[in-house]
């Protein structure tokens, strides 16, 4: 670690009448800005006209210090890559993708190493870019697909990603300061001798709390959301909150998988579920959401989720410390409905008589960003959202459906306060990488994921409040 700024002053006293003097310090210089492009090389000096390659940078070049930025400029950079910065608690170096600029960081061949992007270092955080493999076998492939982000240094983040089309994502450093945040996470994975593999995100944790927060995770080969382990692995304070998870398993040939899945060998120690939404476009027991698998948990926390459809939760071997706020559509296991009665329950084959249920989440790292959920049970084919929490009046924005979130926006505008109408009945979805054993489908206008962001560029006029005559597919 480099000591950077601060002069350590040795006051000898001549007198026990004195005050001590306290320790100079230097001035803390500014953060600095670093830049990457894909015509960066390793001689450049980091700035805009003297560009990094990507794996330099990522290597932390001497002259970046805790709390400095490294910008990327859009571009696809091909290869794989391994993150070894290292910041502070107080000053996150932060990787992010530059402005509104696009950057991907894409594997296209056969895998050498088993990830696209491979994160060791601390106090980093990577921000905003699409990660992704464009190797096209999805069946029986020679090697597995490279997992798209792979943490194993502590206390990282990953904020705003996009990872798809790879084998998802692995985070398993330690500590408070870890944290997956706001991700879009999609047709990872791929079959193997006829079973889906490659989970949406797969994760441990032994010490601290490890906050997994409103992360969209759907239509992966495998589960979701999978923290899972033998009886050597720790699942200890593992935090979720505001993910959306949904119909996870539908593109491989064995089907449905667990859209969560919390437990494994060893009994999981105080786990949180707050304010998370899954999903399954059919009512089938088999896609569930599944915690304690087999050693069970203790002291778990449930509150305000929204998992509907299938095998709503189940609890299995597991010490209840709070279960309250929830609507559970579909059937419940491993606790006792009339014990835990502060909860909707909707029996398995019916549907709410509430009708229409919209749920907005800003982002807490980027102003003018949110998340929209919606469970449109009247099945009508346009919902009002009020998005007050995300934009202010008079910002330019956009509404981008997550199932195809690269594809043009279902709808624009200028905010202008009041309700925002968008239309659900949406069949353009993103296109896969290769060959996949079941071609993706977009869920019915029953239910919907979307993102919305302020968007700098000037808007034609103000939020349309009917759904676009035809939306593109991308």
């Amino acid at each position: 670690m480099r000591l950077s700024g601060v002069l350590f002053v040795i006051v000898l006293l001549t007198s026990c009448s004195e005050a001590p003097k306290e320790a100079e310090k230097a001035p803390e210089r500014p953060p600095s800005n670093y830049f990457v492009s894909v015509k960066g090389t390793p001689e450049g000096n980091g700035s805009k006209e003297s560009p990094w390659d990507l794996q330099t940078a990522l290597a932390h070049p001497r002259n970046v210090l805790p709390g400095d930025l490294i910008w990327i400029r859009g571009g696809t950079y091909k290869g794989q890559f391994k993150g070894n910065l290292n910041g502070s608690q107080r000053k996150p170096i932060v990787v992010r993708a530059y402005q509104d600029e696009r950057v991907i960081i894409d594997s296209p061949a056969e895998p050498v190493e088993d990830s696209v992007l491979r994160v060791d270092g601390s106090w980093t955080w990577y921000w905003g870019f699409e990660v992704t493999s464009s190797w096209p076998p999805r069946v029986d492939p020679p090697k597995p697909r490279p997992i798209g982000v792979n943490v194993f240094g502590h206390n990282n983040k990953l904020i705003n990603l996009v990872v798809h089309d790879a084998q998802g994502v692995g985070f398993w450093g330690n500590f408070d300061g870890s944290e997956m945040y706001g991700n879009i996470v999609y047709y990872n994975g791929q079959d193997i001798k006829g079973q889906g593999s490659g989970n949406g995100i797969a994760a441990q944790n032994r010490e601290g709390v490890k906050r997994l927060i409103d992360n969209i995770s759907f239509q992966n080969f495998g589960n979701g959301m999978q923290m899972f382990g033998s009886d050597q692995a720790y699942l200890d304070g593992l935090y979720l909150e505001g993910n959306v998870v949904f119909n996870n398993g539908s593109i491989s040939k064995s089907g449905e998988e667990r859209n969560i899945l919390l437990g494994g060998g060893r009994v999981a120690q105080k786990p949180t579920l707050i304010s998370n939404f899954t999903y399954w476009s059919k009512s089938n027991t088999l896609a569930h959401n599944n915690v304690g698998y087999l050693a069970g948990c203790n002291d778990i926390t449930v509150k305000n989720n929204y998992f509907a459809i299938g095998s709503a939760l189940i609890l299995i071997n597991c010490r209840i410390a709070a279960l309250e706020g929830n609507t559970f559509v579909g059937s419940t296991s491993g606790f006792d409905q009339k014990e835990y009665a502060r909860n909707v329950y909707v029996p398995y084959g019916t549907k709410p008589d509430s009708g229409i249920n919209v749920f907005v989440r800003a982002n807490k790292y980027q102003p003018g960003r949110g998340h929209i959920v919606v469970y449109n049970w009247e099945s009508k084919e346009t919902v009002e959202a009020k998005l007050d929490e995300v934009l202010k009046p008079g910002q330019n924005f956009e509404i981008r459906d997550a199932q195809n979130y690269f594809g043009e926006p279902v709808l624009e505008g200028v905010y202008n306060g009041g309700p925002v109408t968008i239309p659900l009945k949406l069949t353009a979805v993103a296109k896969p990488v290769g060959v996949v054993p079941v071609p993706p489908v977009h869920t019915t206008q029953e239910f919907g994921v979307f993102v919305v962001q302020s968007v700098a560029r000037p808007s034609t006029g103000p939020a349309r409040t009917e759904p676009p005559a035809k939306t593109k597919r991308s």
